[in-house]
């Protein structure tokens, strides 16, 4: 059994996958065509995500009590909403620091690192983005990071696919 890690939460990889199929094709009757195990948990370590062996949990109640809370918690995951510890951030492109919100430094550290290290090839201006979902408010800044311009924005995950793919396509252009 297998667990898909994330900001130290646990969750099971074939619902995340499910669920993210669901989102994606728009259809929430969705069935992922993928086989749970290995394919998915390759599938998600290919996408950067964590999958790590399952440890033991000890709940009370059923096995389906604990099936469904692992169920709600990956529908959490990728629809938004806020985890049920209070965080004084408020903002997933945000954190506190000196009673002002900012933006996440090592973030940036890694976006710089990235460009670089990238060698452009002639003729192409390398450009770099930190997308992250939308919370309390929208974040839209862009500005120059080692000579390359950087753009900090975060994305409506809480609106239909068809949105989602519109915003994301008008972040290119």
């Amino acid at each position: 059994m297998y667990e898909l890690v994330y900001r130290g939460r646990r969750y099971p990889p074939r619902a995340v996958a499910e669920l993210a199929y669901r989102l994606a094709t728009g259809n929430p009757a969705a069935h992922r065509p993928r086989p749970a195990g290995a394919p998915t948990n390759t599938l998600l370590e290919r996408l950067d995500f964590t999958v790590s062996t399952k440890r033991p949990v000890l709940t009370s109640g059923s096995a389906h009590e604990g099936d469904e809370t692992a169920r709600q918690q990956a529908e959490d995951l990728y629809t938004g909403l806020a985890p049920a510890a209070p965080s004084t951030a408020g903002h997933a492109a945000l954190r506190p620091r000196y009673d002002r919100q900012r933006l996440i430094a090592p973030h940036l550290y890694q976006l710089y690192a990235y460009l670089q290290n990238q060698q452009p090839t002639p003729g192409q201006a390398l450009e770099g983005i930190l997308l992250y979902p939308a919370a309390a408010q929208a974040v839209d800044v862009r500005y120059t990071l080692g000579g390359h311009p950087v753009r900090v924005v975060t994305l409506n995950l809480h609106q239909p696919w068809s949105g989602i793919a519109a915003d994301l396509l008008g972040l290119i252009e």
